[in-house]
């Protein structure tokens, strides 16, 4: 992300807008790979920890008793399709939560996230929600992220 959408992000988020922010590699190259400010911005705007480059899975499931916890255990490979090979572990910072789980390889946070009354309305991915292959499972993923975000 160049500064100027990190700006506009961060400005949307600050005026109590909602995100729901996904991708392998994304967290990984602000938080490990970046600069001081990319650090901050993932630290600072999106609450997220970064824990680790690969899960070494594709499979994920609902954090046990979370918002997300009635997803059904569901992959983001798609066959024939994209191979995403270095899924981004993650940790909520203060105030979040662990929204989706790997399943197999690392253990970690596939997807952390926060609401009101943290002041913040966020989802952040480990993974491309557009990699799941089933689209039943995408949309119930984005139903819940949008729930849990209250946006209709």
């Amino acid at each position: 992300l160049s500064p100027t959408e990190r700006a506009l992000l961060a400005a949307h988020l600050g005026a109590g807008g909602a995100l729901v922010l996904s991708g392998a590699e994304l967290v990984w190259a602000l938080a490990d790979q970046g600069d001081a400010d990319e650090k901050a911005f993932v630290a600072d705007v999106l609450g997220a920890g970064y824990l680790s480059d690969d899960a070494d899975t594709y499979e994920v499931e609902g954090a046990p008793d979370g918002p997300f916890a009635e997803l059904p255990l569901f992959s983001f490979l798609a066959p024939d399709g994209m191979d995403i090979n270095f899924p981004d572990i993650l940790a909520p910072g203060d105030g979040g939560l662990d929204l989706l789980r790997y399943v197999g390889g690392t253990v970690g946070s596939a997807a952390i996230g926060f609401a009101a009354p943290s002041g913040r309305r966020l989802v952040v991915t480990g993974f491309p929600i557009e990699a799941v292959p089933s689209a039943a499972v995408r949309a119930a993923l984005l139903e819940a992220a949008f729930s849990f975000l209250d946006v209709e």
